[in-house]
């Protein structure tokens, strides 16, 4: 399934991406060292054999004139030694040195590089994905020109991922003591930790940074092993002791799982982090420490979301299972303003400066006037829950919601009324997350249930471009919705002539996955939200894990 999905912005990605250092190459170097040396030694113990020889083998040379096979060598090779020579055996240590090989090493190389090759026009999609044990972040390639999309490279996780934050700067580094340009992924998984990994580096097994100190010092590499970090480590650490008192250190991190994570692009050292542990924390990436720097605790239930405002840079949103949303300044973090809500959290988003947008668990979208705390207006946006959220960075009132019911719709928020634009069943099971393309509004990403990533270019809706003032465009042969490894899916849509839905939610199914207690086993397959009583893996309102 696919949990969470986020674009790259455009420009960012090196071109080439880099191949990771990896010490666990050294001993395969040496094994083939050592191989090319004990081939070389059984040559030459043949060649000292046959230049003993006996009378048999000479007669035998003689009647067959083997000795003349000699005086016919390749001109292409020749520094090479005689082939089936019983004086000497020819072999060449590379291909390159090979006459007889056409396809040459530095071919193959070339032909990699040029697979993995990030072009100008590209566009990529990150997705956390999880199937049976293995879970991982995958970087897709969208190709806007062919309509087409397939996966480039993917990053292995050590827990089930419920977030990721895509982030343009590098963490501070020791002795460095400001952020630097990058293009890196922050995930927060059922583990209280967050990793940052670097998405321009291929076959990486260690993140480029750990927030939560809880496990910051490292332990004694297991024996046959040069560092820690490595596959097989999984980066195991230490527990940090407490302060004098027995009272935690507020820069120790999360203590449960992390379910939401924004970047602060106002503000780029930044990070906030939603938690199961009922916390928001600031996280500073622009020194070496990168500390928890403030801890939120506003919030009596489990923190789903977080976002940044988008002109402000110390004004927070934060949305939890306690029914409520709140609106922090972090300077002043007793001054903040609820918003009640009439179920759980699932997703948030800023609609402008003062109103704000919370898709919850009843299949509703409410928007508040975060100035008076009162409610604009209530869409019954989905018949199940409302799970992913998601508003256009180039075209104000426009916004997207995803469902378990399989939907997305685009929405045009005009005045009290709230316009539905389109809707569309993007043939990817129930669906967990949807996000615009900071570079192409007209384009959504969406994953769910069925474990495949979507882009869908709603061009084809002319409501949307209306909306989002851009040319419409025809319809991509095989329909405008890919998916990540598959043809393009033909879909069912349905555009909304400016009627709203009010048609009543019916009672909610589970929705996304959401933090579980330490009964929750990982290789269960999540359909279902699990809420989990603080310290247990039991189900919040007396429900059952799902499988």
């Amino acid at each position: 399934m696919i949990s969470s999905v986020g674009w790259v912005r455009s420009g960012v990605a090196r071109a080439k991406p880099i191949e990771a250092d990896d010490d666990d190459d050294e001993p395969l170097e040496a094994e083939r060292a050592e191989a090319v040396a004990a081939a070389a030694r059984a040559a030459a113990a043949l060649n000292a054999h046959a230049a003993s020889g006996d009378a048999d083998a000479d007669r035998v040379a003689r009647r067959f004139a083997l000795d003349e096979y000699d005086e016919d060598e390749d001109p292409h090779d020749a520094g090479a030694l005689p082939m089936f020579s019983r004086r000497t055996l020819m072999f060449h240590r590379t291909n390159d040195d090979d006459p007889y090989v056409t396809l040459k090493d530095a071919d193959d190389d070339d032909s990699d590089a040029d697979d993995l090759e990030i072009k100008p026009t590209d566009k990529l999609v990150l997705a956390a994905r999880s199937e049976e044990d293995v879970s991982n972040i995958e970087v897709h390639v969208y190709e806007e020109e062919g309509h087409n999309l397939y996966p480039h490279h993917d990053i292995m996780l050590p827990s089930f991922p419920l977030a990721l934050e895509w982030l343009g700067t590098r963490p501070a580094a020791a002795g460095v003591q400001a952020p630097t340009r990058g293009n890196l992924v922050a995930v927060g998984t059922f583990e209280p930790q967050i990793e940052i990994w670097d998405l321009d580096v291929l076959s990486t097994f260690a993140p480029v940074a750990v927030l939560g100190d809880a496990y910051t010092e490292p332990v004694a590499p297991p024996l046959g092993k040069k560092k820690a970090g490595k596959k097989n480590d999984d980066a195991r650490r230490a527990p940090r002791p407490e302060r004098a008192g027995g009272a935690p250190d507020p820069t120790r991190g999360h203590t449960d799982a992390v379910m939401g994570l924004a970047w602060n692009v106002l503000q780029p050292n930044a990070l906030a982090s939603a938690s199961a542990d009922r916390t928001v924390r600031i996280w500073d990436l622009g020194t070496p420490a990168l500390a928890c720097v403030q801890t939120l605790s506003h919030h009596t239930d489990k923190v789903q979301s977080v976002r940044w405002h988008q002109t402000e840079p110390s004004v927070l949103l934060t949305g939890s299972f306690d029914k409520t949303a709140a609106v922090v300044d972090v300077r002043a973090q007793s001054a903040f303003r609820s918003l009640a809500l009439g179920a759980d959290v699932e997703a948030l988003a800023w609609a402008s400066d003062t109103h704000v947008l919370a898709a919850t668990e009843d299949g509703h979208v409410s928007c508040y006037d975060v100035r008076t705390s009162a409610r604009v207006w209530t869409l019954a946006a989905h018949d199940s829950a409302a799970t992913g959220l998601s508003t256009c960075a180039t075209a104000a009132g426009v916004f997207a919601t995803c469902s378990t019911d399989k939907l997305v719709k685009v929405w045009k928020a005009s005045a009290d009324r709230p316009q539905l634009l389109v809707s569309r069943d993007l043939q990817l099971g129930a669906l967990y997350d949807v996000a615009f393309c900071p570079d192409a509004p007209y384009l959504l990403s969406a994953g769910g249930g069925n474990g495949k990533v979507g882009v869908w270019d709603a061009s084809d809706s002319p409501a949307v471009c209306d909306a989002l003032g851009v040319a419409s465009k025809q319809t991509p042969t095989g329909g405008s919705v890919v998916a990540s490894g598959m043809q393009a899916l033909d879909v069912n849509s349905s555009d909304s002539d400016g009627e709203d839905e009010q048609s009543a939610p019916s009672a909610p199914p589970a929705a996304r996955p959401k933090a579980a207690g330490p009964a929750v086993a990982r290789k269960q397959p999540v359909k279902a939200k699990v809420k989990a009583a603080a310290g247990g893996g039991g189900s919040k309102k007396g429900g059952s894990k799902k499988s």
